[in-house]
């Protein structure tokens, strides 16, 4: 089930994305981010989904994978990926039980998008704040 290209993907729709219970939304900044990543991303979800997602340029400059394929948020929502505000988001439940390699993954795309974790009791929320230790 899992792989190190779904880990990271997970940590960067955690940390710089949108998710509900029609789509998941993942968001690119830096032209970096832009142009190494998104492309990255985008092969692995048309692999995954066998649907091409676009790449939608937003008026403030970032561009935005989105996808629709309820089968494919069906997948996220069953691995513990939840709809949240930025403060209130959580590391999927699924992520702390995966093997060692895919929670680096994880960590690497949660880190790639600026998202870091808080050391919050009994939870793994994400946040603003980076602490050291991650509850696993």
């Amino acid at each position: 089930m899992w792989d190190e290209d779904l880990a990271h993907y997970l940590g960067w729709l955690v940390g710089d994305g949108n998710f509900s219970h029609r789509r998941a939304v993942t968001i690119y900044g830096s032209q970096d981010d832009i142009g190494e990543i998104m492309p990255q991303h985008r092969m692995l979800l048309t692999r995954w989904t066998r649907f091409e997602s676009k790449p939608s340029l937003q008026i403030n400059g970032t561009v935005q994978l989105r996808l629709n394929r309820r089968d494919f948020v069906d997948y996220l929502s069953g691995l513990g990926v939840v709809q949240k505000k930025s403060a209130e988001k959580l590391v999927p439940e699924a992520v702390l039980t995966a093997p060692e390699e895919a929670l680096v993954a994880f960590l690497r795309g949660l880190f790639d998008a600026d998202g870091c974790v808080v050391n919050d009791p009994g939870t793994a929320r994400v946040s603003r704040h980076l602490v050291s230790d991650l509850p696993v």
